[in-house]
């Protein structure tokens, strides 16, 4: 998100906020609609620990107004997407246990948040290195995404690079290969930060698997071109 127009949307938001509050109150579901939308403003700005409060805070309220409707998937899938950024597996692992079970009671296995929900618990059995189960659901995922999203969309890139990463990382490089090739054709140009919990960058994890098959020449420039962009973002990240 530009910092412009970040900071100008969450004035907006803001704002609206605080009429819906006046007006409604704060367990209206009108005031709810609008906090929700300024986590999703904190999460654009990747202020995940933000993000994560209010969503927190939005599925409180809801328990209490609304237990077990279909509204709550949504704060619960982005608590999800806050706490992997925020890399608080144990909370993570808590937060996906509910959206499991919400997901398969409110609207099954035909839906975008399966799709979600599978994903991110792929992306937590990867960080914890397993990654066998987290193929399983990383390819649960990828189908629905592909439906719904356009190829360069983080949401398809990331699931394709993080299997083609758990393939390589399982001695199946030359299978994982193909997957790290589309991800890195599609994503390649991507905004690196989006992949700063997961697989650094898709030239680093590209880089990886021709290394584990010793095709050295191939795999030099990408790791150049991963480690200098790492760098850079260190640095900006410590300035």
């Amino acid at each position: 998100t530009e910092p412009g127009r970040s900071t100008e949307a969450e004035t907006l938001v803001s704002e609206a906020l605080d009429f819906a509050r006046s007006v409604w109150g704060e367990r209206d579901p009108k005031y709810l609609k609008v906090f929700k939308i300024l986590a999703s403003v904190k999460i654009g700005e990747r202020d995940y620990a933000k993000a994560a409060e209010i969503n927190r805070q939005v599925l409180l309220i809801q328990d209490q107004t609304i237990p077990g409707d279909v509204a709550a998937l949504s704060p619960q899938a982005n608590l999800c997407i806050c706490l992997i950024n925020l890399e608080r597996l144990d909370e993570l692992e808590v937060a996906l246990n509910r959206l499991d079970a919400d997901v398969q009671r409110l609207v099954g296995e035909n839906s975008i948040m399966f799709a979600v929900a599978n994903c991110a618990r792929g992306l937590l059995n990867f960080a914890r290195g397993d990654n066998r189960t987290a193929i399983l659901h990383l390819q649960k995922a990828l189908g629905p995404f592909e439906a719904a999203y356009t190829p360069e969309t983080i949401s398809v890139v990331q699931t394709q690079a993080v299997i083609g990463l758990c393939m390589t990382r399982d001695d199946r490089a030359a299978e994982g290969e193909p997957w790290l090739r589309t991800a890195y054709e599609h994503g390649g140009k991507m905004d690196r930060a989006e992949f700063a919990h997961t697989i650094g960058n898709v030239e680093t994890a590209l880089g990886e698997c021709l290394l584990a098959q010793k095709r050295y020449e191939e795999t030099e420039p990408l790791l150049l071109t991963g480690y200098a962009d790492l760098e850079n973002a260190w640095a900006h990240k410590t300035d």
